[in-house]
């Protein structure tokens, strides 16, 4: 037996939405999709991957965005494509000379609506913001930063972007090559909905999605390994790992 040494093999979107028409057996074996078919396989893809984006963070998904600001910005706009930042900004100041690797960076930490709201001098500046708010009532979302800078710099986030479209066929999609058959079953789902594919098959399908979600975000989180001591009112001392 021998093992093919290449490992990078990824569908595109035309094969993985092929394989959830065969799923749901609306099309015969060998039969290739008409135009119609192929955008209403795309179309259940799109979907799929919005309803992973609104799930949970892909590591492929998330990325580090650094903004520069001048004196008096209480408003800085993000990308349009990110949906959700960190709970942790880091200022830089204006002098640095790589964003990347600054040696005199301070944290400014996200606070909620009701936080930033209940300021009493909106008005303060400072040389170095130290909270920030996620201003979602608007599209691009923007951040709010108190007090108001007094001078330029940089902020650095971390954000999570919506994943990138699904309608070119000939492109493979925006996720992990594990994700594969789990966007299958969510293309499959959706086609079985609006095509009248039977209500067990439906079901089949959607839990065949919810199935491979629970597994692919899983390997998607990043995982660092803690050590913590728990004390009982006994006064033992256990140590867990």
């Amino acid at each position: 037996m021998t093992v093919n040494a290449a490992n990078t093999h990824e569908f595109s979107i035309n094969r993985l939405v092929h394989m959830a028409y065969r799923r749901c057996v609306l099309i015969a074996p060998g039969q290739e999709l008409t135009t119609v078919q192929l955008t209403e396989g795309t179309d259940a893809l799109e979907l799929t991957m919005r309803d992973l984006d609104a799930r949970g963070v892909a590591l492929r998904s998330v990325r580090y965005d650094t903004i520069q600001f001048t004196a008096d910005d209480e408003y800085l706009t993000l990308e349009e494509d990110v949906f959700d930042v960190g709970h942790t900004a880091m200022y830089l100041p204006a002098a640095t000379a790589d964003t990347t690797r600054a040696s005199d960076e301070s944290p400014v930490e996200r606070v909620y609506r009701d936080d930033m709201h209940e300021i009493s001098d909106k008005s303060a500046t400072g040389n170095v913001p130290t909270m920030f708010w996620l201003d979602k009532s608007q599209t691009p979302y923007r951040i709010k930063v108190w007090p108001i800078p007094n001078e330029a710099g940089y902020l650095r986030l971390e954000v999570t972007r919506l994943a990138a479209n699904s309608t070119d066929a000939s492109k493979t999609p925006d996720r992990e090559r594990h994700f594969a058959n789990t966007l299958v079953f969510g293309i499959s789902h959706k086609l079985a909905m609006s095509n009248g594919v039977s209500l067990d098959r439906v079901m089949m399908f959607r839990q065949g999605f919810e199935d491979g979600v629970a597994q692919c975000l899983g390997r998607e989180k990043e995982v660092v390994d803690r050590q913590f001591k728990m004390g009982h009112r006994s006064g033992y001392m256990t140590r867990y790992r």
